[in-house]
This record gives C-alpha cells, structure tokens and sequence, in this order.
C-alpha cells in the first residue's frame, strides 16, 4: 500500500488576449484587447471613449462588443440615455444597469459581477469551457483540471522514472521494493490551438510513503 502527494506549479502562457473589445459610437470605432475584465470595464469609461472617438457626448448611443475567446458579450447605451445594457447570449443574461450617469451605470455592472453575478459567472466559465480548449479551468491539455489528472497519474504509474531518493529501509526482495520514494522532474510544452500560442511549464514534486499491507 502507498500514499503519494504531488505539488505542480504549472505556468501557462498565452500569447494573445483573453478580452477583445470593439466599440462604436458616432460613426466610428476603436478596437482593444484587454487581459482583465477589469480593463474591460476601463475600456467603456466615458474618459477613454471621448479620447477614441471625438465627435462622442454623453448623449451619443454606444455599441461595445466583447469577444471573451469565442463567446460574444454586448455592452451598450441608447441615445440620451445612461442605462448600460449587458447582453450574453449564450447563457440567456440579459441586465441594465441606470446610474446617475454612465459611469455610475458601469460602476453598478461591476458591483453586480462581484456580489450577484454568481451565477452568471459560473454559467460563462461553463460555456467558455464547451466553447473553446483554450479555457484555464476545463480546456485541454493545458487547463487546471488537465495538469491535475496529468500529476495524478504520473504519481500512481510512472513516479519511479523520476524518484531521487529512496529511504534506508529497502527491503532485499526484488519482487517487492518497499522503498519510500522523492520525485521530481520538469515539464515543457509549446503548441498551437484553438488558434491561440500555448507555452505550458511545470515542476512536479513528489512524496510516495510505502506500508506495509
């Protein structure tokens, strides 16, 4: 019988966004990739637009389409209006949020992703892993959940290739080794998917302590 414990520290690195933003408004657009939804949210702020678009007020209708690696996401305001529309087809959202103004109304969006959008959030990551293998939770082979199973096994079949150390108390039989077992090695890969550049490290450590049956 044996225990083992493995430690991963996986390190993934994509070449591309993970927001693409393109907003309309007045007759003209601009276009942004973001790496955070936090940016995202920066990216509608009434500041940044009227430094893209001119001719904007804040009485000007704007369209921002968000793609989120494949899934599309609306945010936009009517003329005359600071209500913020959010629109997520795929998992049937559909919010608005009115502030005081539109910047009050974007305030409000990120309010709610934080204390009520639970649900949502956890409908979109769920989509997001049907949708796309580039996906950090789900998506394969480079996600949290592959590199977990990946670790798994490698401590239940192949630890052996890689032991280091193994404890004094060897028994002679060589049918049977008892032996407690430290295991580390290096992993690195580099690929294409999903049309996405993938580099994935790793740096598993094990620990296989033997009983006795």
């Amino acid at each position: 019988m044996s225990t083992g414990a493995v430690l991963a520290l996986p390190q993934n690195v994509f070449s591309e966004s993970i927001f693409d933003i393109l907003v309309s408004s007045e007759g003209f657009t601009y276009q942004e990739s973001y790496s955070s939804l936090e940016d995202v949210m920066n990216g509608i702020d009434e500041d940044y637009i009227r430094q893209q678009i001119y001719r904007y007020t804040d009485q000007s209708g704007v369209f921002s389409r968000v793609n989120l690696k494949g899934i599309p996401i609306t945010l936009s305001f009517l003329e005359r209006s600071t209500a913020l529309s959010l629109h997520i087809p795929a998992i049937g959202v559909q919010e608005t949020f009115i502030g005081a103004t539109r910047d009050d109304s974007v305030d409000q969006l990120e309010e709610w992703l934080k204390s009520n959008g639970e649900d949502a959030l956890t409908a979109l990551m769920q989509e997001l892993a049907a949708a796309t293998p580039n996906d950090p939770i789900a998506g394969n082979p480079n996600s949290l959940m592959g590199n977990v199973v990946q670790s798994d096994y490698d401590s239940g079949f192949t630890s052996n290739v890689s032991k280091i150390k193994q404890s004094k108390e060897v028994r002679t039989d060589a049918t049977d080794d008892n032996s407690n077992l430290v295991g580390i090695k290096a992993r690195y890969g580099s690929y294409r998917q999903g049309g996405m550049d993938n580099k994935h490290f790793s740096l598993p450590l094990s620990y296989t302590q033997q009983f006795s049956s």
